[in-house]
């Protein structure tokens, strides 16, 4: 089988490699991935029924903008108030809970942990 030959894509680098992805070896992120998976961290089948029960009762977002503005989106994501940082005991609490549209909760989540899922 023939290999692909493509550009590195880091900017400004000459080399034309063979490697999977869009970067050369020196150029490649070195990324470690060792945060716990969704259902480690406890959005697992029982979060997906209390949320959608949630999210029932509260179709609306709950956001500081959506609020200001007197024109909510649509609620679809169940948001932690309180970051829960593991402790399952505010993971649960359902009054550090608000109803989200997916746009503002991927927001304000980036903002807390400075980057998104991180």
């Amino acid at each position: 089988m023939l290999l692909k030959r493509k550009a590195c894509a880091y900017r400004q680098c000459p080399t034309i490699h063979t490697e999977k992805g869009s970067y050369c070896k020196e150029h490649k992120p070195k990324v470690v991935d060792d945060r716990p998976s969704a259902q480690e961290r406890g959005y697992d089948a029982d979060w997906r029924r209390e949320s959608s029960k949630y999210l029932l009762k509260h179709r609306w977002c709950e956001c500081e903008d959506c609020r200001r503005s007197g024109k909510p989106e649509r609620a679809t994501v169940v948001d932690h108030i309180k970051p829960h940082r593991g402790d399952m005991a505010i993971f649960w609490n359902r009054r550090n809970w608000q109803a989200m549209s997916k746009r503002h909760h991927d927001s304000k989540t980036a903002l807390e942990d400075g980057g998104f899922g991180r």
